[in-house]
Order: C-alpha cells, then sequence, then structure tokens
C-alpha cells in the first residue's frame, strides 16, 4: 500500500484534529455527525487503527477532510476555519505519505492531459491557426520590407531582426499546428 513512515505525522494531525472537534463552543449541525462524542469516537477509531499499524480505508480517512466534509463543517460554523485549512494541507501531504498518490487523481491527470492534447491537435483549432499564420506572415512580410525601422510589441518591445525572428518562429509555429489540425480533421472525416 503506502509507507509507514508517514504514519507519525498522521496520527498527530489526526490528534491536532481531535483536539478542535473536542472544543465545548462547538457547533456540529452543519456536519454530520450528531455531536463532539460521535465526532470524537470516530476520530479516535481511526488513530487507535493507525497506532495500531492497520491502515484505514483511505476514503473513509479523506472523507473526514473534503471540502464540505465533517471536519470543515464544524471548524467553519465553529470559528476555527483558518486553523482548519493549514490542517488540512498538512493532512494531505501526510495522507499521500502513507497511502501513496491516489490513482484516481493520476487518471484524472492523464484524461485532462488527453483532453487537452484532442484540443490542440484534434482538429479543432484549424481554422485559428491558419489565421494567426496569415497575420503572422504579414507581419514577417512588413518587417522585411519596413527593415530596421520597424517595432512591435509582442509582448515586449522589439525592433528589427529580433522582431523579425520572433514573427517568423510565431508564423512557423502557426503553420505547423495548423497543418496537424487539418491533417487530424481530414482524417476523422475519411472515418
Amino acid at each position: 500500500m503506502g509507507s509507514t513512515n508517514k504514519q507519525p505525522e498522521l496520527i498527530e494531525i489526526l490528534r491536532e484534529t481531535r483536539s478542535f472537534l473536542a472544543r465545548p463552543e462547538n457547533n456540529f449541525d452543519w456536519s454530520s455527525w450528531k455531536d463532539a462524542p460521535t465526532a470524537l469516537r470516530e476520530l479516535d477509531g481511526i488513530i487507535s487503527r493507525l497506532e495500531s499499524g492497520v491502515l484505514p480505508e483511505r476514503s473513509a480517512i479523506e472523507l473526514l477532510f473534503l471540502p464540505t466534509g465533517p471536519v470543515q463543517e464544524v471548524s467553519l460554523s465553529s470559528g476555527w476555519g483558518e486553523e482548519f485549512l493549514k490542517l488540512a494541507r498538512r493532512f494531505d501531504r501526510a495522507v499521500t505519505g502513507v497511502y501513496g498518490r491516489d490513482p484516481r487523481r493520476n487518471e484524472a491527470h492523464r484524461a485532462e492531459l488527453a483532453a487537452y492534447a484532442e484540443q490542440l491537435f484534434g482538429g479543432r483549432l484549424r481554422w485559428f491557426c491558419v489565421v494567426l499564420f496569415v497575420i503572422s506572415l504579414g507581419f514577417v512580410i512588413y518587417l522585411q520590407l519596413a527593415h530596421e525601422t520597424a517595432e512591435i510589441y509582442f509582448p515586449v518591445r522589439m525592433s528589427g531582426h529580433a522582431a523579425w525572428n520572433t514573427l517568423v518562429i510565431a508564423a512557423f509555429f502557426y503553420a505547423a499546428l495548423g497543418l496537424v489540425n487539418w491533417f487530424s480533421w481530414f482524417k476523422k472525416k475519411r472515418k
């Protein structure tokens, strides 16, 4: 599963959380816990399992610190929301140290990257890239004719060969990206 060298840190964070939840002025109305004894029993069970070397189910322990989870709800309605945020950041690091990276998060990152690649290379940007290529090519031609007297702000002030080189690179980039998008679009059309 994960590493046990981070368990003492996780146990310490859960004990700190327990001390916050044990405050007499806490309001449990918005949390899933009925009252303080219910919350403390749940945390005590998790802490004792960790101390005995048994890792509770990851989702059960993470559920406590989720946004709008029971600990956050008590913290917000009881006036220690800022302390909760600091505790939650430490908790996230400690849980990752004990359980390792969450495979669901890894899969979500992979899916997000695949969606970005599809948007960038999948044929949707074909006209956008053509327009940017034509604009860049127009500026390249203008700068070739104007020589050293032309200036551009792209996004910083440039003139002469620096401006021309930058626009040539931009035109090449837009042309290449546009070609990839057109080929992807044609390939999809054939199917």
